[in-house]
């Protein structure tokens, strides 16, 4: 499933608008931000995000760290609900001993 800011259909077929992620998430095993920094997208990935997502699935984020709220990540994924696959992080480096990068 592709989402982006409106719906419309697109040669490869459907495109979500992102509103439709309330209903889209339950079905995602995997979920993989390729979004901008923006005022809309900033903590867009937060705890009510996250826990729309099935048990067991994968975040992946290449987008900017700022995209996923970092505490209800690791709520999430400490209680063992998600696995995560970071390229970046907020804040960006973590601070040292940060729990983040023991989690799965």
């Amino acid at each position: 499933m592709r989402v982006a800011r409106t719906a419309r259909t697109a040669p490869r077929g459907r495109v979500h608008a992102i509103d439709e992620l309330p209903e889209l998430l339950p079905r995602a095993d995997v979920v993989i931000l390729t979004v901008p920094l923006t005022d809309r997208t900033r903590g867009l990935v937060d705890a009510r995000f996250l826990a729309s997502m099935p048990d067991r699935s994968l975040l992946v984020n290449v987008s900017r760290g700022a995209v996923v709220d970092t505490g209800a990540l690791l709520t999430e994924v400490s209680a063992g609900g998600l696995h995560a696959a970071l390229d970046v992080t907020d804040p960006e480096p973590l601070p040292a001993g940060h729990v983040l990068p023991r989690e799965p």
